[in-house]
């Protein structure tokens, strides 16, 4: 892992070379460790996969109420597995039901119509699993909400009688101009977090529920503090670096867009 303004350097020989050369202090992302990651790295001192975890019994412990509204539980596979099957066995449900084509990055498509499609390829499921079921599915995140919506809309197709959505990942309220391509907050789901809000992108989605991990679940689960991390996706204005650049940037890209670039 790299240090807060550290840079690297390899020779030929293949020597190593680090040196602090200007630290302005650590933010870390924390979407790294719900979705970005491989399971196998390093985050915050614990393993990726760990974490992920404990982001599911987090939310298992958070919505207990809904364990005798669900049947199974079914992730948006591939980095929610280990929520998924924390979850399942903190609330005792049966696990699995859906495969995906990690290859497919659905964000990253440059228009909805590209991202949709997108989803749809991305999975495939197994209905005598699902058929007849209150399916509880966990996700690490919802950006748009176009995998949301493909997968549940699927689930129905397949006879699901519910569809319970929870996210391992707060509301993502806001664009985030280190990692994620949104352009504009009108592209989210959810642009707040307010009650009214999250009614709205539960209809849009098509979900029984719509079911976020508080901000403090997620932060002890990933062993960090509020002051710890950007946290300008989920918590308003809170970047930890001016937006004027990118602001400018964004601007230019949403024209590229409206021009079919």
């Amino acid at each position: 892992e790299l240090k807060p303004g550290e840079a690297i350097f390899i020779d030929y020989e293949l020597n190593v070379y680090r040196e602090i050369i200007h630290n302005l202090g650590e933010k870390v992302c924390p979407l790294e460790a719900a979705y970005f990651s491989k399971g196998h790295s390093i985050f915050n001192g614990r393993d990726i996969e760990s974490i992920r975890a404990r982001l599911g019994l987090a939310l298992a412990s958070e919505y207990m109420d809904l364990a005798d509204r669900v049947d199974c539980i079914v992730p948006v596979p591939k980095t929610p597995i280990p929520a998924a099957l924390a979850l399942a066995g903190a609330w005792n449900k049966p696990y699995g039901g859906v495969e995906a084509n990690q290859s497919i990055r659905t964000f990253q498509g440059n228009s909805q119509s590209q991202r949709e499609m997108a989803a749809v390829n991305k999975f495939s499921f197994n209905k005598h699993k699902i058929y007849g079921k209150r399916v509880g599915v966990v996700d690490d995140s919802i950006v748009r909400g176009t995998n949301s919506r493909s997968i549940i809309e699927a689930l129905y197709r397949l006879g699901a009688k519910e569809v319970h959505f929870l996210s391992t990942y707060p509301e993502f309220i806001n664009i985030c101009p280190g990692g994620v391509d949104v352009a504009s907050e009108k592209e989210l789901l959810l642009r707040d977090n307010s009650p009214e809000a999250r009614e709205v992108a539960r209809e849009q989605i098509r979900a029984t529920t719509l079911n976020y991990l508080a901000l403090n679940g997620m932060l002890s689960s990933m062993g960090l503090r509020e002051d710890q991390i950007c946290g300008g996706c989920i918590i308003k204005n809170h970047y930890p670096f001016g937006m004027a650049d990118y602001n400018r940037y964004r601007l230019v890209i949403e024209q590229q867009r409206s021009c079919g670039r």
